[in-house]
């Protein structure tokens, strides 16, 4: 479901811009209400008791798609309230894409809160260049002494996977593959991060 449709299916009216003559909008006050909640007290406007409910799935989905992450992920940023305003329609979609994009952008800069470290840990693993790569556990090690710290680890990683590939597909014989290809990419990261190993 796209966001104009579920807009659409919920009969919601135009938000004033900012500043008009009814006052500006503040979508992501949460002045009474727990910390992490997205919505506000009471806020009942264009809620339509006779439509049908919103597809918290589909709109949790979506606004996970928007931000780079997995619907999991974004369905447990959202506080207990602010799901239930989600299902109840008293929640914009909007709100929900705006606050996985800000989460998601918060985690890239390395801020993240005491209790997303798991959550940011598993996106963390989930964007990881060598997720796939036939690593050993002595691969690993020294990929992480390489790598640790450096604001290009990214960059070393996805390198790292390039030669990684390339020298498994100039490899004929299949036994040796893997062998072949971690020669090729280890001694590429130690020569490109200076590191020994």
């Amino acid at each position: 479901m796209t966001l104009e449709a579920a807009l659409r299916a919920r009969e919601v009216p135009p938000v004033p811009p900012p500043g008009n003559a009814q006052g500006t909008h503040k979508p992501l006050t949460n002045q009474q209400r727990s910390p992490g909640s997205l919505g506000s007290p009471g806020n009942n406007r264009g809620a339509n008791h006779n439509a049908e409910p919103p597809d918290v799935a589909g709109i949790i989905a979506d606004a996970a798609q928007s931000a780079g992450l997995m619907p999991g992920t974004v369905h447990q940023t959202l506080s207990t309230e602010d799901l239930a305003d989600l299902a109840g329609g008293t929640l914009p979609p909007e709100a929900v894409t705006a606050h996985a994009r800000s989460v998601a952008a918060r985690w890239r800069e390395g801020r993240v809160l005491d209790d997303e470290t798991e959550l940011a840990a598993a996106e963390r693993v989930r964007h990881d260049p060598l997720a796939d790569l036939p690593l050993l556990r002595e691969d690993r090690l020294f990929i992480e002494r390489c790598v640790v710290g450096r604001s290009d680890r990214h960059d070393l990683l996805t390198e790292y996977r390039r030669q990684w590939l390339a020298a498994a597909d100039a490899e004929g014989s299949e036994i040796r593959r893997d062998n072949a290809a971690r020669r090729a990419a280890n001694a590429w990261l130690r020569s490109a991060a200076a590191c020994s190993g």
